[in-house]
């Protein structure tokens, strides 16, 4: 276990999916618009220095176009670099390479920027002025039991968990049937809340809220909640931001 301790808000993504629709150009330069316009002119406006990724900052978990790997490089790093904004991203299920274990992973690239923190194995522990966030990895049957034992320590109204976690009886997408296996919802109950990537559509159940994928990416998503979300830590209050025109 790591513990960080940051200032000021933070921001909450998830599922962005590069290299999403055969790693379309038509959706690369949907995604270079939106970051360049849209959402680190947000950032940047509102001085907010950490960003939280919630898993699937990838779409394909077998491999990475050379394409996607060079706008990460050249033009997705440096804006983190250049305004000194620190990214935190959540392994997510579309991230690593096998399903049941965490080790190999397309994350892996941002090892190249210490503006970037990648959370693959143990948990890591953001302290705020706030509650404090506690960033979970994908859940495999390699790491189970050491996560679930490590998360005991932090399960109260203290600390919000992160992660990207498949619920049973949670909805993927508006209009799909509930998920009919997964973890038990009541399981992390003890936490003030449970904030996750993993299901696309925004929806709360109990204390766990599925934050909501950042784009639209199939028919599946047309018509339903897509944008980001601002954690004010002075005033303890989660803010969402719709994407209306994108």
């Amino acid at each position: 276990m790591i513990k960080i301790e940051i200032k000021g808000d933070v921001l909450l993504i998830t599922d962005t999916h590069l290299g999403a629709r055969g790693s379309s150009t038509i959706f690369r330069g949907l995604f270079r618009n939106y970051y360049d316009t849209i959402l680190f002119p947000f950032i940047i406006e509102n001085n907010i220095k950490h960003v939280i990724h919630l898993g699937d900052f990838f779409e394909n978990r077998n491999s990475i176009s050379v394409a996607d790997i060079q706008y990460v490089m050249d033009e997705f790093i440096p804006l983190l670099e250049d305004n000194d904004i620190q990214l935190y991203i959540i392994a997510g299920n579309h991230d690593i390479h096998f399903k049941n274990t965490n080790r190999i992973h397309s994350l892996s690239i941002f090892n190249a920027s210490k503006n970037v923190t990648v959370v693959t194995d143990d948990i890591l522990v953001l302290d705020t002025e706030g509650k404090s966030f506690v960033l979970c990895p994908w859940v495999n049957n390699e790491n189970e039991d050491e996560l679930f034992k490590a998360l005991e320590e932090y399960s109260s109204d203290d600390y919000i968990l992160c992660g990207h976690f498949e619920f049973k009886d949670a909805l993927m997408y508006a209009n799909s049937i509930p998920c009919d296996h997964g973890l038990d919802l009541k399981k992390f109950s003890g936490f003030h809340k449970v904030l996750s990537g993993h299901f696309h559509h925004s929806s709360k159940y109990g204390n766990v809220h599925y934050i909501g994928a950042l784009f639209h990416y199939n028919w599946d998503d047309a018509e339903d909640w897509r944008g980001y979300t601002v954690y004010d830590t002075k005033k303890n209050k989660f803010i969402k931001h719709e994407n209306r025109d994108s």
